[in-house]
């Protein structure tokens, strides 16, 4: 087996490419009467439901286990005669936890389904996180089952934005990737992505970005990033009516409060300069972290526990605000 894919604009556009992929192998191997299906987990990137929506498929969401991970009993409960695609996340966006993949890859063989795994936001920090010796699950091609993967340079590659990757366990499943067109003066045209014509800055920059880091680079950035986390998920839970949710595996954590309104205490930490990143389900804040967290860990802190002091006593009171990021 020798993996196959290209670069990107983002992720995307690799998930856009995922899914095409997917529905063009099963019209020739599992054609379906109806319109063909995804079956996901509630966490999995939305990105999934526009292209979806642009490809003319349908998303089925599934609940989310007590631990925040993608639940493999209750997918296959989901599927139907239309299915042809399932989803895990490495890690998933909103609560940085990877799905259990090996689970879902014995699923899509025991199904006959495309297994696509979005590694958007780990697929570059995980193998080096797992050198480092944390106890990161497989979720790449060595878990049979796994069709596609995406996962993003211009996240923990550290390079220039966009640039993704999109990758598929072979050339076969890769030829399904492509778009070719014959029917005009100009003679055949053949292309594996979306976008026609775009600047090769991106890609370039992140050659050059990689041979810069080179492994050692790498390793020595993941390692800032693990204790960053470390660092605030400890400090997190010292403080009182705040918890951390889950046992995140890579570079995100979210924190709430069973007692406090953290909507309140997001909006009193953008009064001070920070920039929260908000969660619905449940309430609470996330953070994707990256090595420059590192150094304003201890000040991040003080400033989490002064605001919720301030919400406990009505100086600061939640504007309501909608979660996004």
């Amino acid at each position: 087996m020798i993996a196959t894919g290209c670069m990107t604009s983002g992720g995307t556009e690799s998930i856009f490419l995922a899914i095409k992929s997917a529905r063009d192998w099963a019209r020739v191997n599992k054609p379906t009467n109806g319109t063909p299906e995804i079956v996901a987990a509630r966490s999995a990137h939305h990105a999934f439901n526009k292209a979806a929506h642009y490809l003319g498929l349908k998303v089925t969401r599934i609940p989310l286990r007590s631990d925040f991970r993608a639940d493999p009993t209750a997918m296959e409960s989901a599927i139907t005669d239309d299915t042809i695609m399932l989803v895990g996340s490495a890690p998933a966006y909103p609560h940085g936890v990877i799905d259990p993949i090996g689970e879902l890859g014995e699923v899509a063989e025991r199904r006959g389904l495309w297994l696509h795994v979005d590694a958007c936001v780990g697929g570059f920090l995980a193998p080096f996180v797992k050198r480092l010796g944390y106890p990161i699950p497989d979720f790449d091609f060595s878990v049979p089952g796994v069709t596609s993967m995406s996962a993003d340079l211009h996240k923990h590659g550290y390079t220039a934005k966009g640039a993704s990757t999109i990758m598929q366990r072979n050339a076969d499943y890769f030829d399904y990737q492509g778009f070719e067109f014959n029917e005009w003066p100009r003679g055949r045209h053949q292309s594996r992505t979306i976008v026609g014509t775009r600047s090769g800055g991106a890609v370039a920059a992140a050659w050059a970005v990689m041979n810069y880091l080179g492994e050692e680079g790498y390793m020595r950035l993941t390692q800032d990033v693990m204790e960053a986390k470390r660092n605030l998920m400890e400090g997190i839970n010292e403080i009182d009516d705040l918890e951390t949710y889950g046992d995140p595996d890579l570079g995100i954590f979210t924190y709430g409060s069973p007692t406090v309104d953290i909507s309140a205490v997001a909006d009193g930490l953008a009064d001070v300069g920070w920039y929260p990143n908000r969660l619905t389900e449940p309430p609470g804040i996330q953070m994707l972290l990256f090595p420059t967290h590192l150094p304003v860990v201890e000040e991040y802190l003080s400033d989490v526990s002064y605001i919720v002091d301030r919400v406990k006593s009505g100086d600061i009171v939640g504007r309501g605000t909608e979660a996004t990021y």
